[in-house]
């Protein structure tokens, strides 16, 4: 029953974003429930060895930081300076996509969507898979 209301969830919110013709729209939809949702998503077979600091750039000013350790995952908005593995640059719609499984993330960033830097760039490819979607 909390999978269907998560993917309830997630449905109302990319309906609602996509019917936004504004980005702020969008990027408000994220800022508001994607910080509470990730830990709830994590896969914990997947993300137990995984130890990184990812910080999610959303255009439209929105950042999240997103600490894993193991399958204990913290989320933060507009995070301070810090040890930081990897940064993923994102669309905002392109980002609602890919978190609901709603789009590959490879079509994603063949299409310059999303795009990753920093020390540990390769985080950047393998981040989607350490959560479950919808």
């Amino acid at each position: 029953m909390a999978t269907a209301m998560f993917a309830s969830l997630w449905i109302l919110l990319i309906d609602s974003a996509l019917t936004d013709d504004t980005m702020s729209g969008v990027g408000r939809v994220i800022s508001l429930a994607y910080p509470d949702t990730i830990p709830r998503s994590v896969d914990v077979a997947r993300a137990a060895n995984v130890h990184a600091a990812v910080r999610l750039h959303v255009r439209g000013g929105v950042t999240i930081g997103v600490d894993i350790d193991g399958p204990r995952v913290e989320t933060r908005r507009d995070p301070g300076p810090g040890h930081t593995d990897c940064h993923i640059w994102l669309d905002p719609v392109a980002f609602l996509l890919t978190a609901s499984g709603r789009s590959s993330q490879l079509r994603q960033i063949a299409a310059g969507r999303m795009i990753s830097g920093g020390r540990k760039p390769w985080l950047g490819l393998t981040f989607a898979r350490l959560f479950a979607h919808p």
